[in-house]
């Protein structure tokens, strides 16, 4: 079994029922990135390193970068390598493990190169790009300012790591895949303000929601959501009162969906009011016990992440989005130590299951302290919710009560596979 050196900065997703993991680095700022792709078999927990096309091999190792998976296919845009920001669209088959360049057809109309930014598939033909870090448009890079776009230079960043002008941004970028080119579309409400570090998550099959990320000086908690059938944006979704739970201002964290957001489409949308920069829930009716399950109501899980100050923050909330809700998490021993710049990702087994997977990052504040203790971890954590199906649930007893080996050989051989897939795996951590 080959495993992953630990990393920050590295992207991962589920494809059947696999977990793969890609670039980053695991040595001080911008060095020993990381070459390679691997995979985390949620099904005999094993990890392998999966051979790409030796002829299309990788001549740049890349951290930062923003990801999305479109069927059997993995884009990736921008990131940093070489000692420089990119905008650059690649893609990876994953059924033939070949990288190649993707160029529209209108590149200069593009986004500008840059890191740490969001993107998003909307339906099978188009890719939504969002914020993050980049040089500031200018003359002499011969990057155009995006209409309606904001930017915010972050002298803060500029003195800790970055060698050009920083710049946070909010541009929201997409690309046609059918006409091949760039589009920047009209957004209406009240768009975020510049920001980078931030989780963008799809909630459903039209909806995205970013949470935290940084904004000029500070990390903040707020909430916005982009609707990508009518690209309007909601406003800030803030904490209204001192006594409602909300979680603290965080960026370089990781989220995700608890119900596949491809899945799930306008029928579990509730309409939404905007009023101050508030995000308010109209009367919902009455759900019936089985509507209201864990799995049914779209939710989002936030995991660790860094503070004001660059430490790792030690917390798991839940936010329950048609209620605007959020639940702090009681972790177990396993996740009581928090990490930044980690990655996560999901399997939805089924519409009441679902796994996550988290892999890496840091524990030390990256941006104080000796560049030689900045290391990056590499333990693998598989996360529960919802429920287990009932078949999961039987193999899961029969292997913890009976021995393996006097287990009576007519048995078909579809059980005896499931036993031994969940003998080889360690106890998931339920929350």
């Amino acid at each position: 079994m080959v495993e992953p050196l630990g990393r920050r900065g590295s992207c991962s997703f589920v494809h059947n029922e696999k977990f793969y993991l890609f670039h980053g680095y695991n040595g001080p700022h911008d060095r020993q990135r990381e070459q390679g792709l691997y995979s985390y078999d949620l099904r005999t927990a094993e990890w392998s390193e999966d051979v790409l096309d030796t002829t299309r091999r990788e001549k740049h190792v890349v951290s930062g970068e923003a990801f999305a998976l479109v069927r059997s296919t993995l884009y990736t845009f921008g990131g940093w390598w070489d000692g420089e920001r990119n905008s650059r669209v690649r893609e990876l088959d994953l059924d033939t493990f070949r990288w190649r360049e993707y160029t529209p057809n209108n590149p200069s109309e593009g986004p500008m190169h840059k890191d740490k930014a969001g993107m998003v598939a909307y339906g099978d033909e188009m890719l939504c790009v969002f914020g993050g870090y980049g040089e500031a448009p200018s003359v002499r890079n011969g990057i155009a300012r995006q209409r309606g776009a904001q930017y915010d230079t972050d002298m803060a960043s500029l003195a800790v790591h970055y060698t050009d002008t920083p710049c946070q941004l909010v541009p929201a970028h997409c690309t046609d895949f059918i006409e091949a080119v760039w589009i920047s579309p009209m957004t209406t409400g009240p768009r975020p303000p510049p920001c980078a570090a931030f989780s963008f998550t799809k909630v459903d099959c039209h909806r995205v929601l970013l949470f935290g990320g940084r904004q000029v000086n500070a990390r903040v908690n707020e909430i916005h959501i982009l609707d990508m059938d009518n690209w309007s944006w909601s406003g800030a979704i803030i904490q209204t009162s001192p006594t409602d739970l909300w979680p603290i201002g965080r960026s370089f964290h990781a989220a995700c969906s608890l119900l596949d957001p491809d899945n799930v489409g306008v029928g579990l949308s509730t309409q939404m009011q905007h009023r101050r920069h508030v995000w308010l829930p109209c009367a919902a009716p009455d759900l019936s016990p089985f509507q209201s399950m864990h799995a049914v109501e779209p939710k989002l899980f936030v995991l660790w992440g860094m503070d004001q100050n660059g430490d790792p923050i030690s917390d798991a909330w839940e936010l329950n989005i048609n209620r605007m809700e959020w639940k702090e998490l009681r972790l177990p021993p396993c996740l009581s130590v928090g990490h930044s710049w980690h990655t996560l990702a999901c399997e939805y087994p089924s519409p009441a299951q679902i796994k996550a997977v988290v892999f890496g990052g840091t524990c030390s504040n990256m941006f104080s302290g000796p560049e030689s203790e900045l290391l990056s971890v590499n333990k693998t954590l598989v996360l529960e919710f919802g429920v287990s199906s009932l078949q999961q649930i039987c193999l899961r007893y029969v292997v913890q009560e009976f021995n393996m080996d006097s287990l009576p050989a007519s048995l078909s051989p579809v059980v005896l596979q499931g036993l031994r897939c969940v003998a080889c795996q360690p106890l998931p951590v339920r929350l």
